[in-house]
């Protein structure tokens, strides 16, 4: 049996347990996403103490089931969003596309969908090619309209080098 579903069952037992104990209980269960309370139906208060386990029961409407208060910041620990096809705030792609999925702490990111599984990028004679704002050589997904499902702590960037256009 996957961590998630064990979790998944075990939580709610546990909560039944500590359910005449107030609001000092470290295992919580409802709708929503903790990190943004309003979603939560009034279960988060913003005083939980660091430590703090929530079950979504819903996946907060993105694949993350269990959270846990650690240094004042809810962090997803059980979550999959599934594969996404990344369109929003995508740039300078002539063929294919960047599909990203975040698994627990994980992201992975693939570059596919264009002839023979490939991608393929604009070169900046291109009237189609988006010039950047900074030092990097290009954008591919603009930062502002990235999708905060996947972003962890850590970020890293890919450096493309001697890139052409392939016509």
């Amino acid at each position: 049996m996957a961590l998630k579903d064990q979790l998944k069952s075990l939580i709610p037992l546990i909560a039944q347990d500590v359910k005449d104990k107030g609001g000092s209980s470290l295992l919580m269960q409802g709708n929503g996403r903790p990190d943004k309370p309003e979603t939560t139906d009034g279960k988060i208060t913003g005083n939980e103490p660091n430590g703090t386990f929530y079950n979504s029961t819903n996946g907060a409407g993105v694949g993350a089931y269990l959270w846990q208060k650690q240094n004042g910041k809810w962090v997803a620990i059980s979550a999959d969003t599934g594969v996404r096809r990344i369109t929003r705030g995508a740039v300078n792609i002539k063929s294919g596309y960047v599909s990203l999925r975040r698994v627990n702490n994980t992201v992975e990111c693939a570059f596919t969908g264009g002839a023979w599984g490939a991608i393929y990028f604009y070169g900046s004679a291109s009237p189609n090619f988006i010039r950047k704002s900074h030092a990097k050589r290009m954008d591919i997904l603009k930062t502002a309209k990235f999708q905060s499902d996947f972003v962890l702590p850590i970020q890293l960037c890919f450096r493309f080098i001697a890139m052409t256009e392939i016509t």
